[in-house]
This record gives structure tokens, sequence and C-alpha cells, in this order.
């Protein structure tokens, strides 16, 4: 995929180095997945808005990638590409129906932890530029500081199951309930720490209003035969 950084609005950010970011967070993500996607992406500083990929009118067209962190904040830039670009890897355009929209918010909310603390670790030895690795911890720092505002995750004693039960009605309701798309990412984020090949199946999410429980199984059935044990390992956590 080419990237193309936008100039304007980056303040002290050079777009040579949010290419470079936005660049290293692909480069985290894509591995596991099957089909990589292609074509060109616009990344576009869009000051006092919220982070967005914007649907595109036609297949052919460039993604565009909006996201708000000037100033060299690569830890805030990287938290939101990768929130953004993992909505290109989960085929975001043909995922239209709001009901489990807040699911795909959750994933995609994982990813930004995912890949802030796997190049929390590989920009010691390997980042974007050798002066980089001073900004390793800082990558660290950020995503337990945004893991944190995930309303104090479950409390004490409580299942994902009762959570989930508790908060369907306003996570159906509102997908961007961001406290609750992390209290979500932060109980997915081991199992694709550890099980880098359950990404694949984050391309094959189904479209439905169905509830939860239903998504879930159609979206077994739209894996392949050798990755449907990674959607009941999702599962069974909110089993």
């Amino acid at each position: 995929m080419v990237i193309i950084v936008v100039p304007g609005n980056w303040g002290e950010s050079v777009p040579q180095d949010v290419a470079a970011v936005v660049r290293n967070v692909t480069d985290h993500l894509n591995p596991p997945f099957a089909t990589q996607p292609t074509g060109c992406l616009h990344v576009v500083s869009r000051p006092n808005s919220n982070p967005e990929m914007a649907y595109r009118a036609s297949r052919k067209d460039p993604y565009i990638m909006f996201v708000n962190a000037p100033d060299r904040l690569w830890a805030k830039l990287t938290y939101q590409s990768a929130h953004e670009y993992c909505h290109i890897l989960s085929a975001y355009e043909s995922l239209r129906t709001p009901g489990n929209q807040w699911f795909h918010e959750a994933i995609c909310e994982m990813a930004s932890f995912f890949c802030l603390f796997h190049m929390s670790e590989s920009w010691k030895m390997n980042a974007p530029y050798p002066n980089w690795a001073v900004y390793a911890p800082h990558l660290k720092a950020y995503a337990e500081e945004m893991m944190n505002k995930a309303g104090g995750g479950l409390p004490a004693g409580k299942s994902l199951k009762i959570w989930m039960e508790e908060n369907r009605q306003a996570l159906r309701g509102d997908p961007y309930l961001r406290d609750l798309n992390r209290v979500v990412a932060v109980q997915l984020l081991p199992l694709f720490q550890k099980t880098p090949e359950i990404w694949e199946c984050v391309a094959h999410m189904p479209d439905t209003d169905s509830d939860f429980e239903g998504f879930l199984a159609m979206w077994e059935e739209k894996v392949s035969m050798n990755h449907r044990c990674y959607v009941e390992s999702i599962a069974k956590l909110f089993a």
C-alpha cells in the first residue's frame, strides 16, 4: 500500500516522519493476513476532530484516514492510525449494519494497544530512525494510559459475560462509547498477542444486526475451518 501524507496541520511533524510511523503500524499489523490491503492511503491531519476512516465512493479511490496527532506525538499517532488501519483490515466498507459495530470498534481499539506494545519493543533496536529508539518507552506508557481509561476494566469478580449483559443495550445503541470499547479490547488483547493467526479472522467478520451471539456464530461460519477455533476462543471470553 502506498502511504501519502497530505501536507497541512501537522505542526512540528513533517510528512516524511508521519508516513514512517504509519508505515510501521501497517508493518506490524499486516503479516498475519492472507490478503493485505493494496492501493493508496492518504493520511490527513484534521485538528479538533475525531480520527476517522472515510468511506470511498469507489473501490478505485484512495483510502482517506483522518487523524489529529500533530507535533511529533508519535505514540498518539500510532494509537490513532492503528485503530483506523484496522478498519481497513476488517473490510469496514462491507460492515454497514450498526448492531455489532461496537465489536468492530473494540477490535480496532485492541489493534492500537497491540501496535503500541509491539512497537515499543521493536523500536528499541529497529525504529524508523535510529534516534527514535528513545521513544520506545513512551509507546508502552501511552498504551497503558489508554488502557487505564477503560473505566477501570472489569469490576473485581465480574465476568465479561455479566458485564456484557449489563452493557449490551448501551453498546448496540452507541458503538463509539470508547470506555466500553476498551474494556472489551483489553480482554481480547492477550488472545491476539499469544496467537497471531487469530488476526486473519478479523478480515471475515459478518455484516449483521443479529444479537452478539448470532454475530459470533455467523463469524465462525465465515472463517476457514482451521480458523474456527480462534473465533471459538473469542466466544469463550463472553461465555
